[in-house]
């Protein structure tokens, strides 16, 4: 039995249809493409042939500076992933979800621009579940980064193989937020491994730096942390992201200036939690 994109409910299935964990999600995509006009298609198409051509050209004056500029990391240097200050275009990118979605709850979500000008993640907690006899927990709203592609949509993976710590500066709610790494692989039963860690905000008016040693993710499918553990696979990254679903019913609110990855010599673990081979009957049913 594996357990769907809820926190609460499990169906009996082995192929997984959906790479968002819900039918619903991909039916309301098709209900916004039906709605469009025959020119209002043409004109989305236009665009999208551009920004293709665009990026496309992007990745070609990318590979050419690589060459000329190979770049070096030394110990304590930041590359930035994301700088979300006045970049209104790049937090449009990310995709914010929620329990509500799948019809599996009542919480809502939005990543928009602050006031000050960086990105805020902020919505409502809502852990009420639904009345269908279905759903038992629900709580939970997450921001995805975009998925890393190449132009005209081909497949492309992040290499951070060359860095230790994923570093951000937020300034939080005292609300704990859980930051996951995605590593989508080709089939289905990969499509939601992640590594997860925790990102305790202090609250308050002050900005804090939080660093995360990639050495400290933990294994987890659809969130649900796995008896298996392994390293995370840094030359396959696809995208991160934020969640909160700390049980609490309320106004979460995180404001973020950027996330990056930096490279610390002196830490030289890959993995720090224990791997052990679990006994095949484990995982058999009674």
């Amino acid at each position: 039995m594996l357990l769907d994109g809820s926190l609460g409910s499990t169906r009996s299935i082995v192929w997984e249809p959906s790479r968002h964990g819900s039918l619903r999600y991909e039916e309301k995509a098709h209900e916004r493409l039906n709605a469009l006009t025959f020119k209002d298609r043409l004109k989305l198409m236009n665009k999208i042939f551009k920004d293709e051509c665009n990026l496309l050209k992007e990745e070609a004056y990318s590979a050419i500076d690589r060459a000329d500029n190979p770049k070096h990391f030394e110990n304590g240097d930041i590359y930035y992933v994301y700088k979300f200050r006045d970049n209104q275009d790049l937090i449009q990118d990310f995709e914010v979800a929620a329990d509500s979605d799948h019809q599996e709850g009542f919480s809502q979500g939005s990543f928009s621009v602050s006031p000050l000008g960086y990105g805020l993640f902020q919505g409502y907690i809502n852990t009420t579940p639904p009345d269908d006899g279905r759903v038992q927990y629900a709580g939970w709203v997450s921001m995805l980064s975009p998925r890393a592609r190449k132009s005209f949509y081909r497949r492309h993976w992040h290499d951070w193989s060359h860095f230790t710590h994923m570093v951000f500066r937020v300034r939080g709610d005292g609300r704990t937020y859980h930051f996951r790494v995605h590593c989508e692989g080709d089939m289905d039963i990969c499509w939601f491994d992640g590594w997860d860690y925790a990102i305790f905000t202090h609250g308050g008016p002050y900005w804090q730096f939080v660093r995360i040693p990639f050495s400290r993710l933990f294994f987890s499918y659809k969130g649900r942390i796995q008896d298996i553990q392994d390293a995370i696979l840094l030359t396959r990254v696809t995208r991160f992201s934020i969640i909160v679903k700390d049980k609490v019913t309320g106004p979460f609110r995180l404001e973020i200036d950027y996330v990056g990855l930096m490279r610390d010599r002196y830490n030289r673990r890959k993995f720090e939690y224990e791997r052990y081979n679990v006994p095949e009957h484990a995982f058999r049913e009674p």
